[in-house]
């Protein structure tokens, strides 16, 4: 924030990070409306295999177009592969090319799959991620969403109770 002067201010109060991993999907455009409704902004993290598939571009596009942010989530979200094969940083860079060829914009914020912990302990990969000059932007609560697809109440008290 900046007043009339130039100076920088602080945000007042707490800041919530909205995002949503895993897309693009079906429910992007229902997630944009919303969003767009309420007159919040997120960031989308992206899967190459799903970015592939163009009949999500146009909301992914859209996305950006109405100040949302798209960040890559792996090509494949295949643990054994990003992890055990070592191809955390190709994927990510290989999806992060994908997301520009379809906004035109450069992105750099990359979300592993299943967290940072699972894979990213090595200095090996620390070094790799560095190098490529992405930034990996972690999670910290896991609403279990996934995993509770049809009980919305479930979901709910898995968000308070971790």
């Amino acid at each position: 924030m900046s007043n009339n002067w130039g100076a920088v201010q602080k945000p007042v109060g707490k800041v919530v990070y909205l995002t949503f991993d895993d897309g693009p999907s079906t429910l992007t455009g229902k997630f944009l409306d919303v969003l767009k409704e309420n007159d919040v902004k997120a960031t989308f993290f992206m899967q190459g295999s799903n970015l592939q598939n163009a009949s999500y571009q146009e909301n992914v596009k859209r996305a950006v177009k109405e100040g949302h942010y798209i960040g890559a989530h792996s090509m494949t979200h295949n643990s054994d592969k990003l992890y055990k094969d070592g191809q955390f940083v190709p994927e990510m860079k290989e999806t992060l090319s994908l997301i520009q060829d379809i906004t035109g914009t450069n992105p750099k914020l990359v979300r592993p799959p299943y967290g940072s912990a699972l894979g990213l302990k090595s200095e090996e990969v620390r070094n790799q991620i560095v190098e490529a000059g992405i930034k990996v932007w972690d999670w910290t609560i896991d609403s279990y969403d996934w995993k509770l697809k049809n009980n919305p109440n479930e979901i709910k008290d898995a968000r308070w109770n971790n």
